[in-house]
């Protein structure tokens, strides 16, 4: 089933967020940075533990230099679940770079994007589930 939700659903994340822009969707931002999730770029995977994740692609632009970092960005999917846990920053090569701890509402970056994240993975799951049942 993991293998056929991740093939056939790669949701679009600007059916879950304003488009800031063709490619980019925004998540969050502070005085310093703003952070966007790229479209299209929303997986399930699996970590090198072999943990179920939910994954995208990131951008950050530090708002005085303008100088923008190309990241990933995944939270484990058992903390979706459970609306708190890690976010973990790792390269776009997928080396790990950070994490940080989130809770849903928390009002930090992490937990704005570690929500959008797992918002995006609860409506694949529910598209999935919807075209699932329409069989006979």
């Amino acid at each position: 089933m993991l293998k056929i939700l991740c093939g056939a659903l790669l949701l679009k994340l600007n059916s879950i967020a304003l488009a800031e822009d063709d490619e980019w969707v925004y998540s969050s931002g502070n005085n310093e940075n703003s952070f966007y999730m790229k479209k299209r770029s929303f997986e399930i995977a699996s970590n090198k533990k072999g943990e179920q994740i939910a994954l995208v692609i990131g951008r950050v632009i530090d708002l005085k230099t303008n100088l923008i970092s190309l990241e990933k960005w995944y939270v484990k999917t058992k903390d979706c679940y459970a609306s708190q846990g890690l976010i973990v920053t790792t390269t776009l090569a997928g080396e790990y770079k950070f994490e940080n701890e989130f809770i849903f509402g928390g009002g930090s970056i992490a937990s704005a994007n570690a929500e959008l994240i797992c918002k995006v993975l609860a409506q694949t799951i529910k598209d999935y589930n919807e075209q699932q049942s329409k069989g006979i």
